[in-house]
């Protein structure tokens, strides 16, 4: 998808490594299956970072029904855990899954999602 910048020249968004958010960028953002995208946020409208999440990252993104699936991989206390969010097509974080472990039967079936 097209957009533009401070200097008001256009760029594409791109996800080269396949994983459903957008590579540049300091902010989460999805990517459709369409190609447009937009920000992983909260409730509030708040957005997400990898700065502004300290506990986990967002790993990858998938379209999913009206929304996404986001599998995150936990930091400092969590690593080693995953967790899913379900996100509405807007970005809006619905709902977040407890911290699994890879060889809980949870995590492994979100392995046959992404």
């Amino acid at each position: 998808m097209a957009d533009t910048n401070a200097t008001g020249s256009s760029f594409v968004e791109r996800d080269k490594d396949g994983n459903g958010l957008v590579d540049q960028g300091k902010r989460y953002k999805l990517l459709s299956d369409e190609g447009s995208s937009v920000l992983l946020k909260d409730w509030r409208g708040r957005d997400y970072s990898d700065a502004s999440t300290p506990s986990w990252n967002a790993m990858m993104a998938i379209t999913h029904e009206d929304g996404f699936k986001v599998l995150c991989v936990g930091e400092g206390k969590k690593e080693g855990q995953f967790r899913l969010l379900s996100v509405n097509e807007e970005g809006v974080i619905n709902s977040k899954s407890k911290y699994q472990t890879s060889d809980h039967p949870r995590s492994q079936r979100w392995e046959l999602l992404f």
